[in-house]
């Protein structure tokens, strides 16, 4: 797969599944085989049906969100963007009832395709940050008690 062909592949992950809730789209461009390493996951997203499972949650719990692409580099199998999710807390994220707090949280994200499907997945994300931002504990009083 060339650099440009895996570029269009996480364009449009993040574009057409993220952005306008195409789920669809995951069992054209995720294989059936496919393992995803989340952070603020516990176990492996396994197939297409783990990644849109992992994505319902997030679509629930922030029901404007949008994905932006600030860098997209590809090279051999691996493509990699380095991007930024905004949304509004208006609904639950597991058992964290909604805040209405907007948040912005930047991430990377790191993958390998072959036959123009992803076929492992590695992202990483600040997800004590989000917790912070919906209100989940208030990191900065946390720091300020601990500093006394």
């Amino acid at each position: 797969m060339t650099s440009a062909a895996s570029k269009a592949l996480i364009y449009r992950y993040y574009e057409e599944v993220w952005n306008q809730r195409n789920l669809a789209v995951l069992d054209e461009i995720i294989d059936l085989h496919h393992v995803r390493y989340e952070t603020g996951t516990v176990r492996e997203l396994v197939g297409p049906d783990g990644v849109k499972q992992f994505i319902q949650v997030f679509i629930a719990a922030f029901p404007d969100l949008h994905f932006s692409l600030e860098d997209v580099v590809a090279e051999g199998d691996r493509v990699a963007a380095r991007w930024v999710f905004q949304g509004t807390h208006d609904g639950y994220l597991r058992d964290i009832p909604p805040s209405g707090h907007s948040v912005m949280i930047p991430g990377i994200s790191f993958a390998r395709v072959a036959n123009n499907k992803f076929v492992e997945y590695w992202t990483s994300w600040d997800a004590f940050l989000l917790l912070n931002e919906i209100g989940a504990f208030d990191l900065d009083s946390s720091i300020e008690n601990d500093q006394e």
